[in-house]
C-alpha cells in the first residue's frame, strides 16, 4: 500500500465521510483501504478527533462538524452537545454528564472544543463523561449552567 501523509489521509477521510455513510472506524479503515491507504486504529482515532468528526446520535454515522445543523442558533458544537447529553449531576468539583451508550467520547470532544473556563479536563467512558471543574469554580453552578445550555433537568 502506498504511503500517504497525514494531510492527504485526513482529506480522504473528509471526502469519505461527506460522500457516504460510515458507521464505525472499521468501516472507515475499509474505505481507506479501497484507496490503497492503510491506517491503524490509533491513527484513525487521532484523525477522527483532529477532524472533529462526531457520531450522529440519530443516524449512527460519522459527521463532519460543518455538517451539523444549528436548529437553535447555537454554535454547531453546542447544538451537537445538546443532542448527546441526557443527564447532568455533580459532586464536589466533579460534574457527571450521562449520554447514550457510545456517545460520551463525542460529548467530551465537544466540551474540549467549547473551551469552558471552568473545566480543567474531561474523561470519557462509554455513556458517562466526567468533567473536572477548576477549584475556583463551583461544580453545582457549572452543572446548572450546562443543564440550561443543553436543556436537561436533574
Amino acid at each position: 500500500m502506498a504511503r500517504w501523509n497525514k494531510r492527504q489521509r485526513q482529506n480522504l477521510i473528509r471526502r469519505i465521510v461527506s460522500e457516504g455513510e460510515v458507521f464505525s472506524q472499521e468501516e472507515l479503515r475499509s474505505e481507506l483501504e479501497k484507496h490503497s491507504m492503510d491506517a491503524t486504529q490509533a491513527t484513525l482515532s487521532r484523525d477522527i478527533s483532529e477532524l472533529g468528526l462526531v457520531k450522529s446520535s440519530s443516524t449512527g454515522t460519522y459527521q463532519l462538524p460543518e455538517n451539523l445543523t444549528e436548529h437553535t442558533g447555537l454554535p454547531a458544537l453546542l447544538e451537537h452537545l445538546r443532542q448527546l447529553v441526557r443527564e447532568v449531576d455533580y459532586s464536589g468539583n466533579l460534574v457527571l454528564v450521562k449520554t447514550a451508550p457510545g456517545d460520551a467520547q463525542a460529548a467530551g470532544e465537544r466540551f474540549d472544543h467549547l473551551d469552558f473556563k471552568e473545566v480543567a479536563g474531561t474523561l470519557a467512558g462509554d455513556d458517562t463523561l466526567l468533567v473536572v471543574i477548576r477549584e475556583r469554580h463551583s461544580a453545582a453552578r457549572f452543572a446548572r449552567k450546562l443543564e440550561k445550555m443543553v436543556g436537561t433537568k436533574r
